[in-house]
């Protein structure tokens, strides 16, 4: 962000996000390392958890211009967590991860493409070739 003189505009939050705020176990791991998380791996510390609806009301953050979630399976209750954020229209836009990672494990896609349409907001999927196909309103179980 320096390098491109944008350091004014961008305020980076490090905290582990779900649906729900206190503590819980996190990956004890080198920087860099992607496929840990919450709870997981052989080593782990316990710190600090909260919602990104606490995180905005407590920062004071009137809007959020793009946020990015990628918590290794926990998206969907990062998503949730920031329900009060999203239905206020503070985050214009969202970009998460899916795989079967984690909770996603045991989570559905669809519900989230459905609360976030209740919410106002157009799903897409990001595909290999670069291009974007619809999910909300278009959802197919294939």
């Amino acid at each position: 962000m320096s390098a491109i003189n944008y350091t004014d505009a961008v305020t980076l939050i490090q905290a582990v996000v779900s649906s729900s705020s206190g503590t819980t176990r996190f990956s004890d791991a080198a920087a860099g390392t992607e496929n840990l998380g919450i709870s997981m791996g052989t080593g782990s510390v316990e710190v600090a958890m909260s919602t990104l609806d606490r995180i905005v009301a407590a920062n004071n953050i009137r809007d959020i211009e793009f946020l990015r979630i990628d918590t290794e399976g926990n998206n969907m209750r990062a998503v949730i967590g920031a329900v009060r954020s999203l239905s206020a229209r503070k985050i214009r836009y969202l970009e998460f991860e899916y795989h079967e990672v984690g909770r996603w494990a045991r989570s559905d896609l669809q519900d989230l493409v459905d609360l976030l349409d209740q919410l106002n907001f157009a799903c897409y999927w990001a595909l290999k070739s670069g291009g974007l196909t619809r999910l909300t309103g278009c959802w197919h179980d294939m």
